[in-house]
């Protein structure tokens, strides 16, 4: 695999849509296929479907998301061939000035020559102690 300057700027633009509630810039770099899933950081966020994916965020930029800033810190984006991968950690700044450590995956696939996501994960670092109960080596 090699570095991918079209998937960092593609994930770069994702956060600039989330921060604006850019939501047709959200539908356009959505694959809209039902093999497309996303996992965000809430149990109940385990959504299949292009559709359904798209329906659920911008819902969520209307409920508020927008306007919170998404600053990298550790944007790794590579690609081969028509498949590609991002890893982040990005500093989430909401809009009354709360901050967190987000940590986002995503999995791509270059439909008629344009990178779509296909693959979504976000999560907050829990610190095993909290989450299983039991110190692990880190």
């Amino acid at each position: 695999m090699q570095e991918s300057a079209e998937l960092r700027a593609w994930m770069e633009g994702m956060y600039g849509a989330m921060s604006s509630g850019d939501v047709a810039w959200l539908e356009a770099g959505l694959s809209p296929g039902d093999v497309t899933v996303a996992i965000g950081t809430d149990p109940a966020e385990w959504w299949e479907g292009g559709g359904l994916v798209r329906e659920k965020l911008a819902a969520q930029f209307k409920a508020g998301l927008s306007g919170a800033r998404f600053e990298p810190t550790r944007l790794r984006a590579y690609e081969e061939g028509d498949v590609g991968w991002v890893a982040d950690q990005p500093r989430v700044i909401l809009p009354g000035g709360a901050t967190a450590s987000l940590r986002v995956t995503a999995v791509f696939h270059r439909e008629d020559g344009v990178w779509r996501m296909v693959q979504n994960h976000a999560s907050f670092g829990v610190p095993n102690e909290q989450s299983l109960g039991m110190s692990l080596p880190t």
